[in-house]
């Protein structure tokens, strides 16, 4: 009988250790993540990522970043005539390559400030001179001031793959009358090369060597060498005078360029929308 009761009492006690085995696995666990969210709750946590590591940022080319800056600008909605908006809006539906593009404005105070939009100007003016010196430009009368020139911040965006984004200046001059000087330009925000700029100067289209001037852009900007285009919808320039050429792109696309003349205003352009 005691031999029984000695093994019922066994029996029972190890049913209680498994029970209570059992129970701290399953109730510790909880004790201990909610004392920890307890902790937690209605404090501010700091955590220092990098942002830098391998893989965040696409290393862009000059043509990739052409090329995205060119079908980020054409998808671009600007007010324009209901003519114009038809024939755009034509062009743009038979290419559906190009609609993933944005030309986003950028408002962050630590990169769109007064230091930052002067600290443009004065890297537009150093290009400007470089651009004279290859003989590519006339001198302009230009004058880096925020008085004179308006600078807006944008990023081009590939949205499928947002790594892939180009920050550039559009800069402006808000002279009322323009006769001779710098009209306004798209400048790369991190190296300063100018990918669109026009200007007025007293000199009529023959006097411009459009297929001497494209090359050296070209090689200015580091692309491959610029071919003759023949576009398949002439009525989309609204310049009389112009030509165009395809600088290789991405994914087997090309980036139109175009060089080009307004002759009332002797206004020479060099521009990559459509």
């Amino acid at each position: 009988m005691a031999m029984k009761i000695k093994q019922i009492f066994t029996y029972v006690s190890a049913a209680l250790i498994v029970c209570g085995i059992v129970a701290a696995i399953v109730l510790v666990p909880e004790a201990i993540s909610r004392q920890y969210d307890n902790t937690l709750l209605g404090g501010v946590t700091m955590e220092e990522k990098d942002i830098e590591v391998a893989g965040y940022k696409y290393n862009l080319g000059s043509e990739e970043k052409l090329y995205i800056l060119a079908n980020a600008l054409n998808n671009r909605i600007m007010p324009q005539s209901d003519y114009f908006a038809a024939i755009r809006w034509q062009d743009s539906i038979s290419n559906i390559q190009t609609q993933s593009y944005a030309f986003q404005p950028v408002y962050r105070e630590s990169e769109y400030n007064s230091k930052t939009r002067d600290a443009a100007l004065d890297a537009l003016k150093g290009e400007l001179d470089l651009l004279r010196e290859k003989g590519m430009i006339p001198e302009l009368a230009f004058n880096p001031n925020a008085a004179v020139y308006e600078s807006s911040l944008f990023s081009a965006i590939d949205i499928l793959e947002p790594k892939k984004n180009l920050p550039v200046w559009q800069i402006n001059s808000s002279e009322t009358i323009i006769r001779e000087g710098l009209v306004d330009c798209i400048m790369d925000a991190q190296t300063h090369k100018l990918y669109s700029l026009s200007f007025r100067s007293a000199k009529t289209w023959d006097q411009y060597n459009a297929d001497e001037l494209i090359r050296l852009w070209a090689e200015y900007l580091g692309t491959s060498a610029p071919e003759p285009f023949v576009p398949d919808n002439p009525l989309i320039e609204d310049a009389i005078y112009y030509q165009k050429y395809a600088i290789n792109g991405m994914e087997g696309d090309k980036t139109i360029v175009t060089v080009g003349y307004y002759e009332g205003i002797q206004e020479f352009f060099i521009r990559i929308t459509r």
